[in-house]
């Protein structure tokens, strides 16, 4: 983790790690011999989101569309029907309530399909293709440009300068004005002053 100057290298550096740090939940082993797949699959739709809304795909609303696209390379693609099932069945389900629609499964299959379906509804993913297809596309993907926010009204904070992020001799950072009795340490914790001190 690093701060950037631009926008382009930092959401170059969180998508790396999104996928590094999927490759390490699937690899990891719980007690029961399980993979963290619901971790793995959360970080790699992040990944997905954000390919998907710098390629303007789908409206604002289904930027897993993305995943129709010859970036990925799914065959059979799946059809409208069966993104909306996976961004309500999976995706929306562990960002917003840290689970998935029962009776859905999380494979850890390392072959077949990445996506299993019933008619329009997707029964199963295969974590591990997941994270190979995702990880595929992210690298045929062209980062000269990267931008998951260009399409967006979001409008970034002024930079930080030296006036705004003094940093001290022990690697702590303080900030100035009202906020002078905070502190920030290297590691980015912020480190509160007693009640009385505020």
């Amino acid at each position: 983790m690093a701060i950037h100057e631009n926008k382009r290298d930092l959401t170059i550096e969180s998508v790396s790690e999104c996928l590094d740090a999927a490759k390490l939940l699937i690899d990891y082993r719980k007690a029961d011999n399980s993979m963290m797949g619901y971790a793995a699959v959360l970080l790699l739709f992040s990944v997905i989101d954000a390919i998907g809304h710098h390629s303007n795909v789908g409206s604002g609303n289904i930027r897993l569309a993305v995943l129709q696209s010859q970036s990925f390379g799914i065959t059979p693609c799946p059809s409208d029907p069966q993104i909306c099932a996976i961004k309500k069945w999976y995706r929306n389900s562990i960002v917003h309530a840290a689970s998935i629609v029962p009776g859905v499964v999380l494979s850890p299959d390392d072959t077949g399909d990445v996506f299993e379906f019933v008619k329009t509804k997707p029964v199963m993913i295969r974590v591990p293709q997941l994270y190979e297809l995702v990880r595929r596309a992210w690298a045929t993907l062209d980062k000269a440009n990267f931008d998951p926010l260009r399409h967006t009204n979001i409008v970034p904070p002024p930079p930080l300068t030296a006036s705004l992020y003094a940093q001290t001799a022990s690697g702590a950072a303080s900030f100035p004005g009202s906020m002078s009795a905070l502190t920030m340490s290297a590691s980015g914790m912020v480190t509160l002053p007693p009640d009385n001190e505020i």
